[in-house]
């Protein structure tokens, strides 16, 4: 909620008298000439964001950067239930299962063929092989690796993965970029899994 460096813990006034359930807060780009930024999560479903408005990771209709929590509108009354980001992009489930993501879109990291500053939802899911689409996919849990994202289905018994799969990331043999979601076939037998994390 400042650009002024903090020795110590203070409430942020953009966010006193709201219910606050998850903060995530996207590690530095570039120490040198990136502030770093933050989401909130509300008790509502309401997600905040402030900091460094870089390549639309904030969601805001703008790309000044933002001082102090404001309101992302393009997920505004959808009802988050949870939120993720890494240095550039960010993603948000709902309480109905839809995904969104915001942000830089090098690498296919948001699922989507494009990026902007507006929340889109991602509504591909695509079968292991890539060529057969999976209908009425409902996600339940996010998170978002620095050019790659993983999400689990609502079941417990997939895991997607979209983003740049260099270095194994997705746990397969592969090196390119993977544009919309995939089925990670391969880790079926490991579940049912809740939750997934990500490195940077």
């Amino acid at each position: 909620g400042s650009s002024d460096s903090e020795s110590s813990l203070r409430t942020i006034s953009g966010l006193q008298g709201i219910r606050i359930t998850q903060v995530v807060a996207g590690p530095r780009f570039n120490a040198s000439t990136d502030d770093g930024f933050a989401l909130a999560l509300t008790d509502q479903g309401e997600v905040y964001s402030w900091g460094k408005s870089t390549r639309g990771r904030l969601g805001q209709a703008t790309t000044d950067n933002v001082r102090s929590p404001r309101i992302v509108e393009a997920l505004s009354g959808k009802d988050i239930k949870m939120i993720s980001c890494c240095d550039m992009h960010c993603a948000a489930v709902s309480t109905t299962g839809k995904l969104y993501t915001f942000g830089g879109h090098e690498g296919g990291r948001l699922g989507r063929p494009h990026g902007d500053s507006v929340s889109w939802e991602v509504t591909r899911f695509m079968s292991s092989d890539e060529q057969n689409e999976i209908e009425n996919v409902k996600i339940d849990y996010v998170a978002c690796g620095q050019q790659f994202t993983v999400c689990i289905n609502d079941n417990g018994d997939k895991v997607y993965g979209f983003g740049k799969s260099n270095g194994g990331v997705f746990g397969l043999p592969i090196e390119r970029e993977v544009k919309s979601p995939m089925h990670l076939a391969h880790l079926d037998p490991l579940g049912p899994f809740s939750k997934v994390a990500c490195g940077k």
